[in-house]
């Protein structure tokens, strides 16, 4: 869903009665003050996220998600001055305007297209080529991707516009290509076409890294997949940037992401496969740099 954030009128203070809703996740609405206290706003917490907020100083507040007079899904933080002159704001949804990420944080619900293709490096070989498809809807994903690959990875993309062969695309795509790196995108991958997908890619042996654990359970080699506690994590590591004084703009996504794997499909490719908690901890230790990403390339093709 896009944000288009000209369109909606923001004042301070009454942003703490705005909510979240995450797809799959709960509920969470997140909001800091500069000299007061940072809540937490939700209908509903996970007993170990509400413990990590806490742990950093942050306050519950229930709320009702039905109230949420806007369509689309956001978490506001607040800085404010002494003369309630600045209003600081984490935007999470996935799918922000083109416009908005030149001038406000996002934090995307999904995982990092990065991990992802750090995941599919870690379990095959650095020099990858490395087949895309992507719609609108995941536009950004791709994006970001394209901007911050490593020099080593050569990528093959599709742009979808809604009406494509996807068979005879992916055959395509299969055969000049190492794996399929699949984004966060339901209008590309459903219950139809993640059959397609994985039916080809397992004929061609050709690799399929998601980003979700549908995709495992459906036959890919390996996927990503983030949890509340991993978007709790995150928003906290920009509220304690945006107290330093430090407001970048760009799109961020969660940190820690964890990996699911598919012995089966790893014994059919004749891979060893590392444990999937092993291969979360090596994703971390690579997703060791600065929280802002790079400026993301505005005319990616």
């Amino acid at each position: 869903m896009t944000v288009k954030l000209s369109a909606i009128a923001l004042k301070p203070l009454t942003v703490l009665t705005a909510f979240l809703s995450l797809n799959l996740l709960s509920t969470v609405v997140l909001a800091v003050q500069k000299e007061t206290q940072a809540y937490v706003v939700a209908p509903k917490l996970d007993s170990k996220v509400s413990a990590l907020y806490a742990k950093s100083g942050f306050k519950y507040r229930h709320s009702i998600a039905d109230s949420n007079p806007f369509d689309f899904y956001v978490v506001y933080s607040c800085k404010i001055n002494k003369e309630l002159e600045h209003l600081r704001i984490i935007y999470v949804c996935d799918r922000p305007s083109e416009e908005d990420i030149k001038s406000h944080v996002f934090l995307m619900p999904v995982p990092s297209p990065i991990d992802q293709l750090n995941l599919a490096q870690l379990i095959l070989t650095n020099d990858l080529d490395v087949a895309v498809i992507y719609s609108k809807k995941s536009e950004i994903q791709y994006r970001y991707l394209k901007t911050n690959k490593h020099d080593s990875v050569r990528l093959t993309a599709h742009k979808s516009y809604g009406s494509f062969k996807f068979n005879d695309q992916i055959k395509r795509m299969i055969k000049k290509n190492d794996v399929v790196l699949a984004l966060v995108d339901d209008s590309i991958f459903n219950s139809s076409t993640l059959r397609a997908l994985i039916l080809n890619t397992y004929r061609d042996h050709k690799p399929v890294f998601g980003p979700n654990t549908n995709f495992v359970k459906s036959g890919s080699l390996a996927s990503l997949y983030i949890s509340e506690e991993a978007i709790a994590k995150r928003a906290i590591q920009l509220v304690a940037k945006f107290e330093a004084d430090e407001y970048l703009p760009g799109v961020y996504f969660p940190c820690t992401p964890e990996v699911k794997t598919n012995p089966h499909v790893a014994n059919a490719f004749s891979l060893t496969l590392n444990k999937p908690e092993d291969l979360s901890n090596q994703l971390a230790e690579l997703a060791e740099q600065p929280l802002i990403t790079n400026e993301i390339e505005s005319n990616a093709r």
